[in-house]
């Protein structure tokens, strides 16, 4: 079926949780809805409509189903599709853990399978007119039809061209959320034919070049290709599998028998901060909202991408690519303060470009080293006080929470740590100098301290001009014979446009 290469790149990626859907109606044909009637395809559901509405057999479903009046739609459409009971086709697919499944049916019959015992994952249905939104983590599943769906019977359809031409000029969000993923995202299409207008439009932001070689490759199953099916694939870079959906599950299933749920595919970091036997709908969200940071990491001593202003990762940290900081020795004191008094929120609010991220995140570095369990914030939406506070508590020993851009989760690291029980936790955070007014009503009834101090002073610059001159970063030649003056340029900067300025032969920031 598919080449030993070509299926370990689907492994890791179908392992690691990687792989969205895209559904059709062929997915659908070995289901049943509440009568025990089979689902049709979109040919004979068309056929169908016509033949109610006394049309030529040769009208297309969107200019037939534009004629139907609003009785037609719940009786013809709503009922056929809904309560339905599925096939093989989509049980078996409950046993995959899927980063996204985008469906063109307007049937219940995949959510019907997801209420089936031994699912990996718990649905999370959208309307494609719903606002985007991520999924917490890998125990759930966004599930999105494109076209409508019968759980939503008062939100619009979509099978008229021109509706559907209508939403996508509007920027409908989850259309424009799959425009973005397809090119770069591993993806499996199954039970959609590539002529079908909507498929095409989609597919034509996808090439050979767009996808990512390391990611499993976009999969095509198909059980009657033709040669026109297979230059397509190779136009849009997508695998041929020859086969149905369920020989297609049945396939995966024999050649990549151990497959992780959600909770496997908790980082052991995560998973070793809390008492064994703890529940996993407290690990899996926690190791979503939370990265660990290690108290040893590799350390690189080579040019780094930090550098040029991205933030630094562990391993440049304890390379030391970054400058020590007159101000740091302070802020920590603040943080071991914090831990003995009542204040055990501290938020370092400065200017832009001060180098507030590469501070907080060496702080957690150091704190690492102190036998502290250091974790930062890498939540995509707000944090649920509630269950955070009750992760936090099964945590052993003090904890220092990091959280950088405070203010996107102000609010609920406020009342995360009213909820804990937990006394030894501390929160340090960074925020842009101007939100400290949003900040302070948020803190009102918070016991917190706000620290500042990251002003450029002048043995900081010269710090930063002897690392670039270190790695050979700097234009001026001049720089090298007379460091002191040149730094006289660049200290009442903030640290990143002396760095800009630096990388730019001193030139003024405009």
């Amino acid at each position: 079926m598919f080449d030993p290469d070509t299926l370990t790149s689907i492994a890791s990626s179908l392992k690691a949780g990687q792989y969205n859907l895209l559904l059709g109606a062929g997915v659908s044909l070995d289901s049943t809805n509440g009568s025990g009637r089979k689902l049709p395809g979109s040919n004979d559901f068309r056929l169908d409509l016509c033949r109610l509405k006394g049309a030529r057999e040769s009208s297309t479903l969107q200019r037939v189903f534009g004629t139907l009046t609003p009785t037609e739609i719940t009786d013809h459409v709503q009922r056929r599709f809904e309560r339905c009971n599925p096939g093989a086709s989509l049980k078996k697919l409950t046993n995959f853990v899927w980063r996204r499944i985008f469906t063109f049916n307007i049937d219940d019959a995949l959510e019907a399978a997801y209420t089936l015992p031994g699912r990996y994952q718990n649905p999370q249905v959208y309307h494609f007119d719903d606002s985007y939104a991520e999924a917490q983590d890998l125990s759930q599943v966004p599930i999105v039809h494109l076209h409508g769906w019968v759980g939503n019977p008062d939100r619009p359809f979509v099978f008229a061209t021109s509706e559907y031409v209508r939403q996508i000029r509007s920027i409908n969000p989850w259309m424009v959320v799959l425009t973005q993923f397809l090119p770069v995202d591993p993806f499996i299409i199954i039970g959609a034919s590539l002529d079908e207008v909507d498929l095409e439009y989609y597919l034509a932001h996808r090439s050979t070049v767009s996808s990512r070689p390391d990611k499993g490759p976009a999969i095509l199953v198909e059980p009657f290709p033709d040669s026109v099916t297979e230059r397509d694939c190779e136009k849009y870079g997508l695998k041929l599998f020859r086969g149905t959906a369920e020989e297609f599950w049945d396939y995966l299933e024999e050649q990549i028998p151990s497959r992780p749920t959600p909770a496997e595919l908790v980082p052991v970091s995560i998973q070793n901060l809390f008492p064994a036997g703890t529940s996993k709908q407290i690990v899996v969200p926690f190791s979503a909202d939370f990265e660990p940071v290690p108290s040893n990491p590799i350390k690189n001593e080579n040019a780094s991408r930090f550098l040029f202003g991205h933030i630094p990762s562990w391993e440049d940290l304890t390379g030391n690519l970054d400058i020590p900081r007159e101000y740091s020795p302070q802020l920590i004191a603040e943080v071991e303060d914090a831990f003995k008094k009542a204040e055990r929120i501290v938020v370092l609010s400065d200017d832009i470009g001060t180098g507030k991220s590469t501070v907080l995140r060496r702080i957690a570095l150091e704190f690492s080293r102190r036998s502290t369990t250091v974790l930062i914030c890498s939540a995509l939406s707000r944090l649920d006080p509630m269950r955070t506070a009750e992760a936090l508590d099964l945590v052993d020993g003090r904890v220092l929470v990091i959280v950088d851009n405070f203010a996107d989760q102000a609010t609920s690291i406020a009342e995360t740590m009213n909820r804990a029980e937990k006394r030894d936790i501390v929160v340090l955070a960074a925020e842009r100098k101007y939100r400290s007014p949003y900040l302070r009503r948020v803190l009102a009834k918070a016991p917190s301290l706000t620290a500042s101090g990251l002003e450029l002073r002048f043995i900081e610059a010269e710090r930063l001009l002897a690392l670039y001159l270190r790695f050979g970063m700097v234009g001026r030649q001049e720089a090298t014979k007379n460091p002191n003056a040149f730094a006289k340029q660049i200290f009442h900067d903030p640290i990143a446009v002396a760095a800009c300025r630096i990388l730019n032969d001193f030139r003024p920031l405009d």
